[in-house]
C-alpha cells in the first residue's frame, strides 16, 4: 500500500449526503472516482491482550453500539457491543491482540474513501488529508 502526502480540498456543490467522489486532473478529465462511506479511525491507548475483546482509548466520543470495527488484531466481523468513557467492548475476541497506538476503524470501511460524516452543505469545504492506494491483488 502506498500513501500520498498532502491535503486536497474542494467545495461541495450541493447539499445532502456524499455517496461518491471524483478526482479530476488537468482539463477536467476524471482521474479517479469511487464510493464514499462513513468511518473514522481512533488510536488505542493501551495494549489489548490476545483473547480479549476490550479496547482502551483516550475518549470514546462518536463510537456507537452496533458500529462495525476493523483494524490489525481486530477479528473480522467485530461490532461494538458496549461503550464506556474510555473503553469499547467488541462482539468478538482478538486472537492476536491489539498493540498500544494501533489505529482501529469504526463504521463502514467498504468504500474507496471514508469520511467521518457524509452530510454536507452547499459550499462546505471538504478536506482530504490522507489517501492510501493498494495495487490490485495486493
Amino acid at each position: 500500500m502506498a500513501a500520498i502526502a498532502g491535503t486536497w480540498q474542494g467545495l461541495a456543490i450541493a447539499a445532502g449526503s456524499i455517496g461518491h467522489y471524483r478526482i479530476k486532473g488537468t482539463g477536467g478529465t476524471v482521474d479517479e472516482q469511487g464510493k464514499v462511506t462513513s468511518a473514522f479511525g481512533r488510536a488505542v491507548t493501551a495494549t489489548t491482550a490476545a483473547n480479549s475483546n476490550v479496547l482502551t482509548f483516550s475518549t470514546t466520543a462518536g463510537i456507537l453500539v452496533g458500529q462495525a470495527v476493523s483494524g490489525t488484531g481486530v477479528a473480522d466481523g467485530s461490532l461494538v457491543t458496549e461503550v464506556g468513557a474510555t473503553t469499547v467492548k467488541l462482539s468478538l475476541i482478538s486472537t492476536a491482540g491489539v498493540s498500544n497506538g494501533a489505529t482501529v476503524y469504526f463504521g463502514d470501511t467498504s468504500g474507496d474513501m471514508w469520511l467521518p460524516t457524509l452530510t454536507v452543505a452547499v459550499n462546505q469545504v471538504v478536506v482530504v488529508s490522507a489517501r492510501n492506494f493498494a495495487a490490485p491483488g495486493a
